[in-house]
């Protein structure tokens, strides 16, 4: 009996370790391998032969064109999808055009330029941009460069009409044309105060252009700080730039104007005809690495179907790659480059997943979206992320309020070690609408991230972190690095952190702000907000503004400020951007390293540090009693070397030093 009880445990082992070593190998484009268990020329005519659990599907190198979102179900759970390399595999959401011809046409100016023009087949959907080949080898960003439509240059319009100030605008003589071509796909794009929206045109009678949607709000609000800014685009009028281009669904073909140097010949360009690329659905153990995904459609329903004025984009629910009602999902180097709307959205309910070593680039909205908004407890909400070492960069080309990350709701989750950079709004915003709960991002960590470069000068109110109120469930932000915020220049509100009305328990620390606008930090009606050992320098006098940005208490129940600032170093040309004391008496001080280059600081009340230190009649409560006025003694300031010299007043305050070498990406 023993024998046989040793046998049966024997075959036992034997048989687990062979069916887990016994995984079918499907091979997918032109492949000779020995390996293969079974070649498909394409990845439909594999999905129909096969599911995919417990399979590996292998790409090769080259482009392969999708006719169809690749969708990866609960039938496939175990599934590995690799190629050979990120810059070897790409798989395309788009239609190659590679049969360009010249056609001489007469522009709005009259004068008879060269284009190309390439005919359509008789069934494809529309598209708004056009990804331009200008390479066979290397990169996604090498290999291809994005084309726009043809628009008019930006320009300023007179005034919101009175009599319709949801839908119209009155613009000036000579900037708008009496009837376009094809008029009914002709769109509008309106800048406001954080958004910009895109819409379809209703009618222009004279100087009144009537959008057929409107915000949500009037568009007046914004109007002290958008420049009433607007543009025509997708209009065959406008094509006059060299890179433009203009699909002519009347004539059912596609014109370019190409850049001088381009040929005719050798020219190669791709139509995106798919919003999403790869889909993971109601399954688990999903690998998918070393390829790159490309050439995504712009999804507009954002602005025709929802809340086209929504902040941080979130009228935008569709992505490159989707993620939804998944475990265990694990994405690495991944590149997803030149699609129309957000990259990755790791949506509901998805747990226990990572996304490593990726680069998301090109983006028309954000670049990572993690979690859907739920006013109501979940009971599998999306939780346990691991997001590291990313380089996420341009975006925001379609939807400009896209954050490079908007982390909406994701529970223990982790972002770290990632860049971001070049997108028109935010670097990272957390929360949905003023009214987040604790449990949607509690103990979630957003550390090591170099933001940067963000604004380029588009919008308005934002910042490198921004909160979008709410609880925030004591979420923190560490050893992060952000610098050169710049909003529009009309508008304002280039902040390093904004924690936004409402928002509650979050803490920074060991964060260094540098080069913003606006100040460095907003407080904008957020409490227990904990500031400690944060590196604060405004080094340029670019507004009137200083290092710290308080709201004065409203009368709005829920809306006061609060915040806890200790072992700071706040360096810069003004501390305090306002002496209101009821900005700044509800919170503590203690610890801080001041300096504003030698000039006195005036603080909240209107008084002396010494006052500050020991109380007033008006502020009775002592605060920053062991802070200190001095020069904090940075390596070389001016050359953004930040660190301290030895004998640096704040160590002696308790101050840790930052290790700034950690922040980014690691490989």
């Amino acid at each position: 009996m023993a024998v046989l009880c040793l046998f049966l445990a024997v075959l036992a082992i034997y048989s687990a370790v062979s069916a887990a070593a016994i995984r079918p190998q499907i091979c997918i484009g032109d492949v000779t391998s020995q390996s293969c268990d079974f070649q498909h020329k394409t990845f439909a005519s594999a999905r129909q032969a096969h599911q995919f659990n417990n399979s590996d599907i292998h790409f090769a190198p080259g482009v392969h064109l999708l006719n169809d979102t690749l969708h990866i179900t609960s039938i496939d759970e175990g599934a590995s999808i690799t190629g050979a390399g990120r810059n070897e595999t790409f798989v395309s959401g788009g239609l190659e055009l590679n049969r360009w011809q010249t056609q001489m046409y007469t522009m709005s100016n009259n004068r008879a330029t060269s284009l190309f023009v390439h005919a359509l087949p008789s069934s494809y959907v529309p598209f708004r941009q056009l990804f331009v080949q200008s390479n066979a080898n290397g990169s996604a960003t090498q290999r291809w460069g994005r084309r726009y439509t043809a628009r008019s240059p930006v320009m300023s319009y007179d005034h919101a009409d009175a009599s319709d100030p949801e839908h119209s605008i009155i613009t000036f003589p000579g900037q708008l044309r009496a009837q376009y071509h094809d008029q009914q796909h002709v769109l509008a794009t309106l800048f406001h105060c954080w958004t910009a929206t895109t819409h379809q045109i209703s009618r222009i009678d004279n100087l009144n252009l009537t959008l057929l949607k409107a915000p949500h709000v009037d568009i007046p609000r914004c109007e002290h700080a958008s420049g009433k800014r607007y543009y025509i685009e997708d209009a065959l009028e406008e094509l006059d730039q060299p890179g433009e281009f203009y699909l002519d669904r009347v004539a059912n073909h596609v014109l370019y104007y190409p850049y001088p140097g381009e040929n005719v010949v050798d020219f190669v360009a791709y139509a995106p005809q798919l919003n999403t690329l790869l889909n993971i659905s109601h399954t688990m153990d999903v690998e998918v690495s070393n390829l790159s995904f490309v050439h995504g459609l712009v999804d507009m329903d954002g602005f025709f179907i929802g809340d086209p004025d929504a902040q941080s984009a979130s009228n935008l629910h569709s992505a490159a790659v989707a993620v939804n009602h998944a475990a265990r999902v694990h994405l690495h180097g991944l590149t997803l480059a030149h699609v129309g709307g957000n990259g990755i959205y790791l949506n509901k309910s998805v747990s226990n997943s990572t996304l490593e070593r990726f680069e998301v680039t090109d983006v028309g909205a954000s670049g990572l979206r993690l979690g859907a908004f739920n006013r109501s407890a979940e009971t599998n909400p999306t939780r346990t992320i691991v997001v590291q070492d990313g380089y996420i960069h341009d975006g925001g080309h379609t939807y400009l309020m896209g954050p490079g990350i908007n982390m909406v709701a994701c529970r223990m989750c982790t972002v770290t070690h990632n860049e971001v950079t070049n997108f028109s709004y935010t670097g990272v915003s957390t929360g949905y609408g003023f009214s987040e709960h604790a449990y949607n991002l509690a103990g979630s960590v957003i550390s090591f991230n170099h933001l940067h470069h963000l604004g380029k000068g588009e919008l308005s109110d934002m910042g490198c972190f921004y909160s979008w109120g709410g609880d925030q469930g004591n979420i923190l932000l560490d050893n992060n690095v952000c610098h050169n915020v710049v909003n529009y220049s009309g508008g304002y509100g280039g902040w390093g952190f904004y924690t936004d009305q409402t928002t509650a328990n979050i803490a920074f620390t060991n964060n260094l702000v540098y080069n913003t606008t606006d100040a460095c930090l907003h407080e904008h009606y957020g409490h227990n907000v904990t500031l400690v050992n944060n590196i604060f320098v405004r080094q340029h006098a670019y507004t009137t503004e200083g290092i710290l940005l308080s709201a004065a208490p409203t009368k709005t129940p829920g809306y006061y400020v609060q915040f806890n600032l200790t072992r700071n170093i706040l360096a810069g040309d003004k501390i305090f951007s306002s002496t209101t004391l009821s900005e700044f008496n509800s919170s503590t001080y203690d610890y801080n390293t001041y300096w504003q280059g030698g000039v006195p600081i005036v603080f909240p009340g209107d008084v002396s540090f010494s006052q500050w230190q020991t109380g007033t009649a008006s502020q009775p409560i002592p605060k920053d009693v062991h802070s200190v006025i001095a020069d904090p003694l940075f390596v070389n300031a001016s050359g953004r070397d930040f660190n301290l010299q030895p004998d640096s007043p704040a160590l002696k305050r308790g101050f840790q030093p930052i290790d700034f070498a950690t922040v980014g990406p690691r490989v």
